[in-house]
């Protein structure tokens, strides 16, 4: 019986939530398909084709990025470096970056947008336009993450160790096949970078307000969810951002009524 329960019991280092076992699936299999085009294949036109093709794919991965950074998929830490280094190479961020410029950054501001590490609003207080938020936005990613660093020492302490790693093993693909590197690696990071920023143009901008359940942009649709694994249901996870991704609809329904209608989209 005791054997029984010794084999029964999760070991730590398994997942938190099975919801998240497609969400695993998913990065680790674009993943692999990176690196069987970068050792196996050689025509670079199939290269190109099947990176533009996982570009689709690596979206959803990075919503599955953010989910994690706010709640790590795995109970053991160990586990969720590895994880990480696959996500890297898939969205362009990797450990610890978005808890310094998402959870950190942006959470902790999200009802200033002068302070907000994805700002809207220009220094005269007025607001940006869609294509050049997008633009500054992207572009202050990395530089935006060390500014907030330089308050949480420790946290960008972490992510400094691992983004030299994250950065050493790129640069041996580079080192090893510039062009293939350039085309599975880096040009998709570049992209997935500025479509993530593309993606919250409409989260928060123009909505001026102290008032939490008034201050975000809701996308209810089931399509977008399932694409983005809840991120729709954007007022739930900013009010209580360490919620579980799966349990955000749940949570949206219950404060439904706080929050304007024209501020949630369901078809």
């Amino acid at each position: 019986m005791q054997a029984y329960h010794r084999l029964n019991k999760y070991p730590s280092f398994m997942i938190r939530y099975k919801q998240d076992i497609p969400a695993i699936f998913l990065v680790l299999a674009l993943f692999a398909a990176q690196l069987v085009l970068f050792f196996w294949v050689d025509n670079l036109y199939v290269i190109a084709a099947c990176a533009l093709l996982m570009v689709v794919g690596q979206g959803s991965a990075t919503a599955v990025n953010h989910n994690h950074q706010h709640l790590p998929i795995f109970k053991a830490g160990w586990c969720n470096r590895a994880f990480e280094i696959p996500l890297f190479f898939n969205t362009g961020c990797g450990p610890w970056a978005w808890v310094l410029h998402h959870t950190l950054g942006h959470h902790m501001n999200y009802l200033d947008g002068h302070e907000d590490t994805c700002s809207w609003k220009r220094k005269d207080g007025s607001t940006m336009g869609a294509t050049e938020y997008t633009i500054v936005n992207t572009l202050k990613i990395y530089p935006e993450i060390f500014r907030v660093g330089k308050q949480h020492p420790k946290i960008l302490k972490k992510f400094t160790f691992w983004l030299v790693i994250c950065c050493a093993l790129l640069a041996a693909l580079v080192i090893a096949s510039p062009l293939k590197a350039l085309i599975i690696f880096v040009i998709p990071m570049v992209i997935q970078l500025f479509l993530l920023v593309y993606a919250t143009v409409d989260h928060h901008r123009g909505l001026d307000t102290q008032n939490p359940y008034e201050a975000t942009r809701n996308d209810a649709t089931k399509i977008n969810n399932w694409y983005a694994w809840n991120l729709g249901y954007h007022t739930a996870h900013h009010v209580k951002c360490g919620l579980h991704w799966s349990k955000l609809p749940a949570f949206h329904e219950e404060i439904r009524q706080k929050i304007p209608s024209e501020l949630v989209r369901v078809v």
